[in-house]
């Protein structure tokens, strides 16, 4: 069945072409600097007492064709860099391609996506993630949008093989929007298992987030308030050190004002406090992330 909806979807695209829109192609250019108060590679369990400051710089090529009514697609290929100023044993860079198609039936919508995705770290090969996903929407009544999603996800480490993993995620979101659409509040929960071929890092998880959204007016500019809570749940199925088995928790506030200047150009503050909870010594940690960024959309 996860092969066959792929193939559905992509012939419900070929017959209905001929009523098909011209594409339109779009770009993204973000640029800003984020404070780490600690430096990690979260994937390898690494966490240092060191802190620094990094540049980020992306772009991302986009396109959507609305193919028919019901059925569109849209594609996207994503360049990332972050160079910190003093750890660059630290420094990444990322190239993501992604493409979605979704039809719409009477009441909801259907639809898959696939991404692909290729990190260097400090200038070497690190990590390669793909991720197939397949997902039904909802609106009801206007005001609750509801939406579930089922992920499988294959990691492929360049030089850690016992790390390599397929993982299996199933989601539900659903958004209730008010103060006729200004704002909405989020709600997030999922289930992941996740299997390395190293049992010691194969875990089960379970996430929740709630967030809020509020845009407003201020000094004639459209302004978007954002707040969240996360938290993220693993146990390891075998004995990571003698003895003890392992176990993570997370969670996360965080806070985010975008300031928009014009329909093309943006402004935007971030900050994140994250408290986390190991069996692991190593991995108990309390940091804080902030960041501003310049955003420019054509």
């Amino acid at each position: 069945m996860k092969a066959l909806f792929p193939v559905i979807l992509f012939n419900l695209c070929a017959i209905q072409t001929l009523n098909a829109e011209p594409v339109k192609f779009g770009l993204g250019l973000n640029s800003g600097v984020e404070h780490d108060s600690k430096l990690k590679v979260v994937e390898l369990d690494q966490v240092s007492e060191k802190s620094d400051i990094s540049l980020k710089l992306s772009a991302k090529l986009k396109a959507d064709w609305q193919i028919s009514d019901n059925l569109n697609w849209s594609s996207s290929y994503l360049y990332s860099t972050k160079n910190y100023q003093q750890e660059d044993e630290y420094n990444l860079k990322l190239n993501q391609f992604s493409t979605n198609l979704t039809y719409d039936l009477t009441a909801s919508t259907i639809g898959t996506s696939f991404y692909s995705t290729q990190v260097k770290l400090a200038k070497a090969d690190f990590l390669k993630l793909n991720q197939l996903s397949f997902y039904w929407s909802k609106l009801l009544n206007q005001d609750f949008y509801l939406r579930l999603s089922s992920n499988f996800k294959d990691k492929d480490f360049a030089n850690l093989n016992s790390r390599d993993a397929k993982i299996m995620e199933q989601m539900i979101d659903g958004f209730y929007f008010f103060n006729q659409t200004s704002s909405f509040v989020h709600i997030n929960l999922g289930i992941s298992n996740e299997d390395a071929e190293h049992k010691e890092f194969s875990n089960q998880g379970f996430q929740g987030q709630l967030a809020l959204s509020h845009n407003f007016k201020w000094l004639e500019l459209d302004n978007t308030v954002q707040t969240w809570w996360k938290l993220s749940h693993k146990d390891y199925s075998d004995d990571f050190e003698s003895n003890q088995t392992r176990e993570d928790k997370r969670q996360v506030l965080g806070l985010e004002w975008k300031l928009k200047f014009t329909p093309q150009f943006s402004l935007t503050n971030k900050v994140e406090y994250a408290d986390n909870n190991s069996t692991l010594a190593s991995l108990t940690y309390n940091e804080t992330i902030s960041s501003i960024q310049l955003k420019a959309n054509f």
